[in-house]
């Protein structure tokens, strides 16, 4: 992928092809924009393609653990490059982001795909969870903690070589950016009413053996949208970039499809 870097204030790094309506891809957690190299490749065939890293991942600054401060930082860095309406494609912690973008900017959002992600906000024991492992990494270092949490991700039946672009990805974030994600995405807030009360087009892909969507709650969002349809992958866990590549991306194209 051709990669352009930029380090002004404000601006997070970012990778831009093709031309045409904008798609923005969102990294999940453990992740940055690699995550979509492959993926992202028919679609720059006819539209214009973003992907962000997201902050304190990959090579973007770290921030304030505000989902609310890192949809301001991705609308400002479009901005910059000259965007100002697009389709948001978000990866679970991606998806919390892109709500948040939402939230700040609905007239700017064409449509929404929600890639193994959810409205609602943690529960006490997930929010408990979180700040465990950021301690874990105060004491124990990043790469330890994201060898257990990468491929527990995948399909238990996911050929293990084919996790480790994956792993290897989520091992050279850094320890503060991973701490700042966390903690962000404790923090969040619960956007079921911004994402039910919607009229935009939604897209919720989902994984049969994702371990933390459950595929019951999944289509029950899914129902309660003005405008929403579900996919469930039948082999894929919350992975399905990788999983399900070219069923996850024939879904997604035909959605697309749809709102032209």
């Amino acid at each position: 992928m051709n990669r352009l870097f930029f380090y002004l204030v404000g601006m997070l790094n970012y990778a831009d092809q093709g031309e045409g309506e904008v798609l923005v891809f969102l990294h999940g957690f453990c992740s940055d924009m690699r995550i979509w190299e492959d993926f992202i490749v028919p679609f720059t065939e006819e539209y214009r393609v973003i992907c962000l890293d997201l902050p304190g991942c990959g090579s973007s600054p770290v921030m304030t653990p505000s989902l609310v401060e890192w949809a301001t930082a991705c609308w400002e860095t479009l901005r910059i490059i000259g965007v100002h309406k697009c389709h948001l494609i978000g990866h679970s912690m991606g998806g919390y982001v892109a709500l948040a973008m939402m939230d700040a900017a609905p007239e700017k959002v064409v449509s929404f795909i929600s890639f193994h992600s959810s409205p609602l906000t943690d529960n006490e024991e997930r929010k408990s969870n979180r700040f465990k492992q950021i301690s874990f990494i105060d004491k124990y270092g990043p790469k330890m903690l994201v060898s257990q949490i990468v491929p527990a991700l995948f399909h238990s039946d996911f050929e293990e070589d084919k996790i480790m672009p994956a792993v290897s990805i989520a091992e050279e974030q850094s320890g503060r950016g991973l701490q700042a994600a966390l903690e962000a995405m404790a923090k969040r807030a619960d956007r079921r009413n911004l994402l039910f009360s919607t009229k935009m087009p939604i897209l919720f892909v989902s994984g049969a053996y994702d371990a933390i969507l459950p595929i019951e709650e999944q289509t029950e969002f899914a129902a309660s949208c003005q405008n929403a349809q579900i996919v469930i992958l039948e082999n894929s866990g919350h992975m399905a970039m990788l999983e399900e590549k070219i069923k996850a991306q024939e879904h997604i194209e035909r959605f697309l499809a749809n709102q032209r």
